[in-house]
C-alpha cells in the first residue's frame, strides 16, 4: 500500500504518497495516514494539507464548528478536525455563539453581519 511522507521542497505544507518500495534509503519519515502525515509535519496547516488533491482527503469529524477570522471580524464554519489546538477555546458551535463571545464588544452584530448569516 502506500505511505505518506512530509514534501519539504516545494515550500507548501503538504504530504505525499508512493508505494513502500519506492522510498530511498535514508528516506525513513513515512506515515500510513494522510491524518498522521498532516498531523506530525504540518499541525498548523492541517487544513490545506489534507486537501491536496488526489491524496483522498484526511478523516473529518463531521461536526461542524464556528472559529473567528480576526482580520475580517466574522466566524467562519469548519469542520472540528481541523481545528488547530490553539483555536479550540475560541470555538463554538453556532455562529451566533462564536460572534457573541469573541467579538463581545459590539455584541456580536457586525461579526453576525460579516458572517453572512443570521444569528
Amino acid at each position: 500500500g502506500l505511505k505518506f511522507y512530509p514534501e519539504y521542497s516545494n515550500n507548501l505544507a503538504q504530504c505525499g504518497a508512493k508505494p513502500m518500495a519506492d522510498f530511498k534509503e535514508g528516506e525513513n519519515e513515512m506515515f500510513n495516514t494522510l491524518d498522521e502525515c498532516c498531523e506530525a509535519k504540518f499541525p498548523n496547516s492541517k487544513f490545506s494539507c489534507c486537501n491536496v488533491e488526489g491524496l483522498g482527503g484526511c478523516t473529518t469529524s463531521g461536526i461542524l464548528v464556528y472559529t473567528p477570522n480576526w482580520l475580517n471580524g466574522n466566524c467562519l464554519s469548519q469542520d472540528d478536525a481541523f481545528v488547530l489546538e490553539h483555536e479550540r477555546i475560541y470555538a463554538h458551535d453556532s455562529m451566533h455563539a462564536c460572534c457573541e463571545q469573541n467579538f463581545y464588544f459590539d455584541g456580536g452584530d457586525n461579526c453576525c453581519r460579516q458572517s453572512g448569516g443570521e444569528c
